[in-house]
């Protein structure tokens, strides 16, 4: 009897591992699997690099330029092909070639403080008094503070003088909701998730371009290596700075990413803002969205692909250090030191891109679950009440706190007059928070109790928010808001 229990006590032992075993090899397939679908193509290999001509043909998204990518062709722009040969005889170029930077760099780069627009002066702040309807604000604020709202409007009145003689003013603030609550803190984690994929984008302008960019002094400490070997090794010389254009051209290839990158997160973050106010039908938007992931995504791992040719070209300038180790040992160890740390800071950029890839990835798998308005908590109505205070030495400087919530309104343009009234008004809000974070938003407000703006006047306001270089691109681009044609009622 002992033996027959023993027996079946070691069989279902037996039974039980058996199990766990296949259990532990099915997690680790679909576990797999699952990696593969979502992780990055593998490294091209190493004895040549990847024609990345091909990128601009096959990706859907537009580049704001197309460039001459080829390895094949060293040749810097503007430059003669009988001027980039290295002899004894020709002259070294004093610099290496500077890639024109696009767009989005260079604003993230120069951007490290809030502007300091100029205001409206005079302002007669009584003839602003009112209602106002919000027509357009930027996207982070709409879908992080505001997101299924419509019908958004502030009434603002009058106050008498603070004891220290300042100006206020009160506001009430209302709006409708056509969202539930789950759906709207749905759209308020996918756009914070968006906000990660262009500080990720930033954070790679921060290396690619000067003149914070660890790679381009390296690049240029190994140019200046060139006119040390063009008598003695003019092969090598030549050899060398094959190599450094190639490495320029793959910067460049990262900078245009970024620009085609920041286009297409502004076009998402205007997908969830038509979602937000039930603009359009749900499926339709849903369908767009989609498609403009599965864009961006391929953007980020056909570059992250490119790359992946750092290896050739850091093998090819080890090479080239081992062969003068024996001669220039000095200058042998230069060329290694820098190759090595502009590997590094590839490396930096491929991080960056794999998070974006991981962010993308989910959301376009999320936002398949987006549905859009509905019956439930349609209606709800919310009113906030605050306070204003005037700036007495820039009038169109005020300051609003709701419940304790302070932030700055500045009046930054203005259409109408005191007399006949105001019609339109550009209002702008930034504060610096930490690791010079910069938080804008922007604001149309119109008297049209439809939110309506003339195309004229609506011109006029992007152009001072160009002027001051105000940040609406990315994951902050223009977003509408519903008035319901004017249906709205009153605060």
């Amino acid at each position: 009897m002992s033996q027959s229990l023993s027996f079946d006590a070691l069989h279902f032992f037996l039974l039980i591992s058996t199990m766990s075993l296949i259990n532990l090899l099915l997690f680790l397939s679909i576990n797999s699997l699952a990696k593969a679908s979502l992780i990055l193509p593998s490294k091209p290999p190493l004895n040549q690099p990847k024609d990345i001509t091909n990128l601009f043909v096959e990706t859907p998204i537009r580049f704001s330029q197309k460039l001459d990518l080829n390895f094949s062709n060293t040749i810097a722009p503007n430059e003669d092909h009988n001027q980039s040969k290295i002899s004894s005889s020709s002259p070294i170029p004093p610099q290496p070639p500077m890639p024109t930077t696009p767009n989005f760099c260079q604003r993230t780069i120069a951007r490290t403080s809030c502007p300091n627009p100029q205001t409206v002066n005079p302002l007669d702040l009584r003839a602003y008094m009112g209602t106002w309807y919000q027509a357009i604000s930027t996207a982070r604020y709409k879908l992080t503070f505001q997101p299924g709202l419509i019908c958004e409007q502030t009434n603002y009145t009058f106050l008498p003088s603070n004891f220290d003689g300042t100006t206020r003013i009160a506001a009430t603030y209302s709006s409708s909701t056509i969202l539930p609550r789950l759906e709207a803190a749905t759209l308020t984690r996918f756009s914070q998730s968006t906000d990660r994929i262009c500080t990720a984008a930033k954070n790679i302008c921060q290396l690619t371009t000067p003149p914070y960019s660890g790679l381009r002094q390296n690049l240029r400490a190994l140019w200046h290596s060139i006119p040390l070997l063009s008598s003695s090794h003019p092969s090598i010389a030549a050899e060398l700075q094959r190599q450094i254009r190639r490495t320029f051209h793959l910067i460049r290839l990262v900078e245009c990413s970024m620009d085609s990158l920041s286009t297409n997160v502004s076009q998402i973050q205007q997908a969830y803002g038509r979602i937000s106010i039930g603009q359009g039908l749900p499926r339709e938007n849903i369908r767009q969205l989609t498609e403009i992931m599965s864009g961006t995504l391929r953007v980020v791992r056909d570059v992250t692909y490119q790359i992946y040719s750092r290896d050739y070209i850091r093998r090819q300038i080890i090479d080239i250090a081992a062969k003068l180790a024996a001669e220039k040992p000095s200058l042998s160890r230069q060329i290694s030191g820098s190759v090595l740390q502009i590997a590094s800071e590839f490396g930096r950029i491929e991080a960056s891109l794999a998070e974006m890839g991981y962010i993308l990835t989910n959301l376009e798998v999320g936002s398949a679950s987006l549905r859009g308005p509905t019956t439930f908590g349609k209606g709800y109505k919310a009113v906030w009440r605050g306070l204003g205070f005037q700036n007495q030495s820039a009038p169109g400087k005020l300051v609003m706190d709701f419940y304790g919530a302070t932030s700055p309104y500045w009046i930054i343009g203005l259409e109408g007059n005191a007399t006949e009234g105001y019609k339109a008004a550009l209002v702008y809000s930034c504060t610096e928070g930490l690791n010079q974070r910069i938080n804008e938003n922007l604001f149309v407000f119109s008297r049209s109790r439809s939110g309506m703006v003339e195309e004229e006047i609506m011109a006029r306001f992007m152009e001072i928010a160009r002027l001051y270089e105000i940040d609406v691109d990315c994951n902050n681009p223009f977003v509408f808001t519903d008035q319901r044609g004017g249906s709205c009622g009153a605060p």
